[in-house]
């Protein structure tokens, strides 16, 4: 696993899956260009311009907080991504691992709402859906809610997931959280240290 250190705050990659994706999927991406950018070939990009995508989560951890940004996929959901297939992946196992646990989380940060980026916000125990870190609040902007809600409700955000859900108005340049949009018209990047209360703490 990957692990970086910025001052105080620790932030380690946990991976669910490595997808290849080919490169018609990004119709800019012409091989020239993608072998012109020295932090993406070779290591993004194969000899036959295939593009390895990474499904991962990020935890954030810092003096008195612990945080996930994404949740990736999760397992037992049948998704266009997987090739029809629900995942099995020792993703909770790889927590753990680091010294993480389910009710050890503080925070889950979605930077948007696509499938790859909420999966593990749920988890199926004993037949039912429940929020896979019960003691998290869930971060996430109101725009990109607002657009893929309909898609999302049920199994991914059900009731007992939505009572541990704030929601975002507005994101603050001067404090590094900011809408990039992307894949996703309402996309939310985050710097490492910003005054966003939560709980009434700073979250980043």
């Amino acid at each position: 696993m990957l692990s970086w250190q910025v001052g105080r705050v620790t932030i380690t990659r946990i991976v669910e899956m490595d997808l290849p994706v080919p490169m018609v999927v990004f119709p800019q991406a012409t091989s020239a260009e993608l072998r012109a950018s020295a932090w993406l070939y070779p290591h993004f990009v194969g000899e036959d311009d295939t593009l390895m995508l990474s499904v991962h989560s990020l935890l954030v951890e810092a003096p008195g907080l612990r945080l996930i940004i994404d949740t990736c996929v999760g397992n037992d959901r049948p998704r266009e991504i997987t090739g029809g297939q629900p995942l099995a992946t020792p993703y909770l196992q790889q927590l753990g691992e680091v010294g993480w646990s389910r009710d050890g989380v503080d925070v889950v940060v979605c930077t948007h709402l696509h499938v790859d980026h909420v999966g593990w916000n749920t988890m199926l125990e004993n037949g039912a859906w429940v929020p896979t870190f019960p003691k998290a609040r869930y971060l996430i902007g109101r725009c990109e809610w607002s657009s893929h809600y309909n898609s999302l409700r049920g199994i991914v955000w059900n009731p007992a997931l939505m009572s541990l859900t704030r929601f975002l108005d507005r994101f603050e340049p001067s404090k590094n959280q900011l809408a990039t949009g992307g894949r996703a018209a309402a996309a939310t990047s985050a710097g490492v240290l910003f005054p966003s209360m939560v709980r009434g703490r700073k979250v980043l």
